[in-house]
């Protein structure tokens, strides 16, 4: 069952929560749009043929603010959910085609919660906003509400008591970045540009199917949501992708007003043509976005293939854009096929970001599988030696070189290209990098999708050698600092007893921890944080395990609500997974199993909330 991050009762899914695995959010591959949007859709374009027989009601309204907001309840059968539209004002509802409809459990009496369909696109405008298949008795058609703030401090719930204020609702993460409201998937197009770090991501909100969702932040810990960037076309999701800059406006879409950065955004858009790359392009810091041109003549597949999630970045050595593109290829997608067969990537180029061509296709046994990502790290921090870094969704990663046309991996066995994995296992997919980091930081930052809480949190990677060759490290990015609170929580030198569980007084929610122990060759140890088990120093009984090296463990833990993060000796292993911890869970402890074991050092600090 998964948590609500919303309120401490039963809600509706139409507050935020990430898709669970299996759920359309887990894409698999293109699908008919019927089916697709059956899946996708749900109750939202549903509408009971009993429309035209229960009660209809209809006002104008002055769209004022950013937020149409409005009270649910629980969900009742498809056919009877209440139906909500808008329409350009004066129109007639009967003729004219709504600008939005979507399914809306309407309550004014057993309020669960409260949603919003972002109306900034209709900003200063007067709408005509219609319910049909409305119930008398649930009410909630009068405390519908139009605002620039969404949860107002006056907000109540059925019994009168003041509804949780945004982001400090029971169980949402508070360091890791959530949605307001929908569901959450992928990363796509992070790109800086204007001075900001900008994350868009899958997001299916209450009152459309999926689309871009889009943050803004200066340090990578704040965010602030905005209005929805790119909503899919009619009878289309939009499904995932990347965002570059164009400084030189090698594109033309630069407007003359434009005095900052032009974003464009690459993004596949499937439905009734099963599935085909496009682009938008963004005059004003992405707060919205005009279609392009489509790219499927561009970002061409091989005759019998398709596929979807475009990487663009400029590759600096050929002077050319290079777009990394998931390409499913013909036929069944098991067992080792030849070049041309099989699922793996496609490597395009391009010099004005409008018209494309096809360099080469790369395949791997059993993969590459879909959200490409692509970019070059210096080995061991030396910027003149580089290797380019191939990954796929589930965090699996090559290494080699590339000329601009062709990516030539390091390592082969038996004929094909030999891959590692980022995580040991745990809640980690769709990881992509920001685009366009200034020279002047250098840093490649990636984030990943949680699966269940979220995202996970921003990190560094590095590319450094160890006695089994290059890897990638991950780290927390330093901007994490400024969530520490003062208060610092320390222990060195401490022998652990065997058998016995030691406690340390650490009363905090949210923690960073770090946790170097001096360990016998075998010396199993249970590290214990706010419920969340961690066990070290043995492969027995142990799904992730973390031996000793040199006599030592080293580990560091982010914990936040809903997400537990392990990185162990500097970032070589990372291991993200789920939590279970709660508020009024704080306990911090070690037990020694076996063997012998000392705390050289345990620092903690606690975090401050960064909403």
């Amino acid at each position: 069952m998964m948590r609500n991050w919303w309120s401490n009762k039963s809600a509706v899914r139409e507050v935020w929560r990430p898709a669970r695995v299996g759920e359309p959010g887990m894409r698999c591959v293109p699908i008919p749009s019927a089916t697709l949007l059956a899946a996708l859709y749900s109750l939202m374009v549903a509408v009971s043929a009993a429309e035209d027989t229960t009660p209809v009601r209809s006002r104008e309204l002055g769209i004022t603010g950013r937020f149409l907001i409005y009270p649910v309840g629980e969900r009742g059968a498809a056919k009877e959910m209440p139906v909500l539209e808008l329409f350009e004002a004066g129109s007639d509802p009967a003729q004219a085609k709504p600008l939005r409809k979507w399914a809306a459990p309407l309550s004014g009496k057993g309020v669960r919660n409260w949603c919003f369909s972002d109306v900034f696109e209709f900003k200063g405008r007067k709408l005509t906003l219609r319910v049909s298949n409305y119930r008398e008795d649930r009410g909630g058609w009068d405390k519908i509400t139009v605002a620039d703030e969404f949860m107002p401090k006056s907000l109540t719930d059925a019994d009168g008591v003041q509804v949780h204020s945004l982001y400090r609702e029971p169980g949402r993460p508070q360091f890791h970045f959530t949605p307001m409201r929908g569901e959450l998937n992928d990363p796509n197009g992070l790109v800086c540009a204007n001075g900001q770090y900008h994350l868009f991501f899958q997001h299916t909100p209450v009152d459309s199917p999926k689309s871009w969702g889009h943050a803004v932040s200066d340090d990578l810990l704040h965010w602030k949501e905005m209005p929805i960037a790119i909503r899919a076309r009619s009878n289309t999701t939009a499904y995932s992708g990347s965002a570059i800059v164009d400084r030189d406006n090698v594109t033309g879409l630069k407007s003359g007003d434009n005095q900052g950065d032009l974003i464009i955004a690459y993004f596949t858009h499937c439905g009734h043509r099963g599935g085909y790359e496009c682009m938008s392009f963004s005059n004003d810091n992405g707060l919205t976005f005009k279609h392009g041109p489509d790219l499927e003549d561009g970002l061409r597949h091989p005759p019998g293939h398709m596929g979807r999630d475009p990487k663009v970045l400029w590759h600096e050595p050929s002077k050319r854009w290079i777009a990394v593109v998931w390409d499913r290829g013909p036929g069944p997608q098991s067992g080792r096929r030849g070049p041309d067969e099989g699922q793996g990537v496609i490597f395009c180029s391009s010099k004005d970001l409008l018209r494309w061509k096809n360099e080469s296709r790369f395949i791997a046994d059993k993969g590459p599988y879909e959200c490409p990502e692509f970019f070059a790290l210096p080995v061991d921090g030396d910027k003149t030696r580089v290797r380019w870094i191939l990954q796929e969704a589930s965090g699996r990663y090559f290494i080699g070189e590339f000329d601009g046309r062709e990516f030539k991996p390091d390592s082969i066995k038996d004929g094909w290209p030999v891959g590692f994995r980022q995580t040991r296992a745990g809640r980690f997919y769709a990881a992509q990098t920001w685009n366009d980091i200034p020279a002047a930081d250098g840093r490649r930052i990636q984030i990943a999708w949680n699966g269940q809480a979220g995202m996970q949190f921003p990190c560094e990677l590095t590319l450094r050698t160890t006695d089994g060759g290059l890897r990638l490290f991950t780290h927390p990015v330093r901007e994490i600092k400024k969530l520490h609170k003062d208060k610092v929580y320390r222990w060195d030198h401490v022998k652990l007893e065997r058998g016995k569980r030691l406690s340390f007084d650490v009363d905090e929610d949210l923690l960073d921890l770090t946790l170097v122990l001096k360990v016998s060759d075998e010396a199993p140890i249970d590290l214990h944080v706010h419920g969340d088990r961690l066990r070290l120093g043995t492969t027995k009984e142990c799904e992730f395990p973390l031996l000793p090296r040199n006599g030592r463990i080293s580990v560091r833990v982010l914990q936040d609500r809903g997400s537990f993060e392990v990185f162990a000796f500097d970032g070589e292993i990372y291991i993200p997974l789920g939590s279970n911890s709660s508020p009024a869970s704080r306990q911090l402890t070690l037990a020694l199993m076996d063997g012998e074991a000392t705390i050289e050092s345990l620092e903690v600090h606690g975090l401050k909330p960064a909403w």
